[in-house]
């Protein structure tokens, strides 16, 4: 228990780090030149380029500290034989065919995100960003959540249930609103089956890509959303309770077996 809190204090740390990062880069000037800054505003609004460059530095310093406190599992990865690569896209791809429903089952609503699209409207204007968002937050939130956080309640014998409901509701909290929680904290169960299913990231974290790769799609082709926003409230949910029906009850029949 003592190490997840660990982990999960660093991660809080480091989204600091990114933020007081950010805003030192955006003021560099005024600072070397001595002038007074006010630093309420200078924080708003954020230079997406900066907030871009904050975010990985605090990524990678996150990482390297896991890493030589050996709070990270080595390897995270495992390899998949050739018999279970089958199995393993049917994991990935009941995984995908969730996100997908409930993202319908959410637009609907009208949930607050915090301004956490606005954000991600300017962060994917650069190919740094990009990758950002489909490929360096998933890769650290994997790293903390499941490999970090899940794995050491496991090894303190919390049972599974428990230690991937605990790791759910770290991750869905720290997204920070509404919208996104309601999505991350179910995903998040799922992805805390595939770690205790494999005790690796082999599967976790190429679902948690594809699924924020998917989002950022929506971002950079705006008419994926608008045809989503235009389809009849009752086509889109039941398309959404369907895709997440089928979803859920692909993804149990296969950990099942």
């Amino acid at each position: 228990m003592r190490k997840s809190i660990i982990i999960f204090l660093l991660f809080l740390f480091s989204q600091l780090l990114a933020g007081f990062s950010t805003l030192m880069m955006k003021n560099w000037d005024n600072i070397a030149a001595g002038r007074s800054i006010d630093w309420l505003r200078a924080a708003d609004p954020t230079v997406p380029q900066v907030l871009v460059v904050g975010l990985w530095i605090s990524y990678l310093l996150l990482f390297v500290c896991l890493w030589l406190l050996r709070l990270t599992n080595s390897p995270m990865m495992g390899n998949l034989k050739r018999g279970s690569r089958l199995r393993s896209l049917g994991f990935i791809g009941s995984f995908l065919l969730v996100c997908v429903g409930l993202s319908l089952l959410i637009t609907p609503l009208g949930l607050d995100d915090g301004g956490m699209t606005d954000q991600a409207l300017q962060i994917k204007e650069y190919w740094g960003g990009v990758l950002l968002l489909c490929i360096g937050g998933p890769a650290i939130e994997e790293v903390v959540f499941r490999d970090g956080i899940l794995r050491h309640l496991r090894t303190r014998g919390l049972n599974a249930w428990a230690a991937i409901l605990i790791s759910a509701a770290t991750f869905a909290v720290v997204h920070g609103n509404l919208s996104q929680f309601v999505t991350a904290f179910p995903l998040g169960i799922l992805l805390g089956f595939l770690y205790v299913r494999t005790g690796d990231l082999r599967l976790c974290l190429p679902a948690h890509i594809l699924n924020n790769t998917i989002a950022v799609m929506g971002l950079l082709f705006p008419k994926i959303d608008d045809f989503i926003e235009q389809m009849p409230l009752l086509l889109m949910l039941a398309a959404g309770g369907l895709l997440t029906a089928l979803g859920v009850g692909y993804f149990v029949k296969l950990y099942r077996s």
